[in-house]
């Protein structure tokens, strides 16, 4: 991980009509290297009940079209979070604290949330979270500082399903005797099987047709830390040997890959491939048939 470069604030103000403040609210930002605070409202106005808003400071985390921009913080301004490097990876504690205009009762303008996210990036892409699920307050009797528990950063749930195999003999020759069968997904430089390995299904030649199938439900889900709306690229493949009389392994094996949308919403898009396997020892020639789903959904 590398310095932070953008931190979002996702703050929904509580509807009690005493509920926003005028007062000075600041984001504080704790790391074993030093830390500092950041001023949330300098230009934007929190007086205002029942809001839901989202700050932006930096380069955006996740950037939407609703973010507002914290005033001084790009381009090295003095709310810039690159002002004052802090390495994503080394951050301990992140607080808000409310500051009175005088530190009396009468004076202090309490501030009630219902809950907070504050999520940060660095330039490769990492993401950390802090947040508050729940009714904070903020006054003289309540305390003026809150400080946030790490929770998981948003992530891509990817599914593949394995739902048919399919078997062909192309010269309408009876199947082979034992086949050896893989099915599964590259992701991140990682191979995930979904099939056990060298899954084997044997067949009895008087009974089999020259063409079968099998039925399956078989999944694997990985996930991948980002923003909601990108588009991960994953790779499924299969392969089959028949494994004949002569110990002579016939071999085939297909690929496709994926570009795919993750979103709140899950999508499910059905794909499948086929490839031949050719007799090492004869003329025979068998299609093979995968069918499978590839369902994704952005947590958090």
């Amino acid at each position: 991980m590398a310095n932070i470069t953008g931190i979002k604030v996702q703050l929904d103000t509580a509807s009690d009509w005493w509920s926003p403040t005028r007062d000075a609210l600041f984001l504080g930002v704790y790391s074993k290297q030093g830390g500092r605070e950041f001023r949330l409202n300098g230009a934007i106005d929190l007086n205002v009940d029942d809001l839901e808003i989202t700050l932006a400071l930096g380069t955006s985390c996740c950037p939407t079209d609703s973010d507002v921009q914290v005033q001084y913080s790009t381009g090295l301004g003095v709310n810039d979070p690159l002002l004052n490097p802090i390495r994503l990876e080394d951050v301990e504690f992140v607080y808000l604290r409310k500051e009175t205009a005088e530190s009396t009762s009468v004076n202090d303008d309490q501030y009630k949330l219902d809950g907070v996210s504050v999520l940060m990036c660095d330039g490769g892409g990492n993401l950390r979270r802090f947040r508050k699920d729940f009714e904070i307050n903020f006054s003289d009797e309540a305390g003026l500082q809150h400080w946030l528990g790490e929770t998981s950063p948003p992530v891509c749930a990817i599914t593949v399903t394995l739902r048919l195999l399919e078997h062909k003999d192309e010269d309408k020759k009876p199947a082979g005797y034992k086949w050896d069968f893989n099915f599964g997904m590259r992701f991140a430089g990682q191979t995930h099987n979904i099939l056990p390995k060298d899954y084997r299904i044997k067949i009895r030649r008087k009974d089999e047709p020259d063409e079968w199938h099998r039925h399956f439900n078989l999944s694997h889900t990985v996930y991948s830390v980002g923003c909601c709306g990108q588009t991960p690229e994953i790779e499924v493949f299969g392969d089959a040997t028949e494994l004949d009389w002569t110990s002579r392994d016939d071999y085939g094996s297909a690929h496709r890959h994926h570009k795919v949308a993750c979103d709140h919403a899950p999508a499910t898009t059905t794909g499948n491939f086929d490839f031949l396997v050719k007799g090492q020892s004869s003329n025979r020639k068998s299609r093979i048939f995968f069918t499978y789903d590839i369902t994704t959904q952005c947590l958090g």
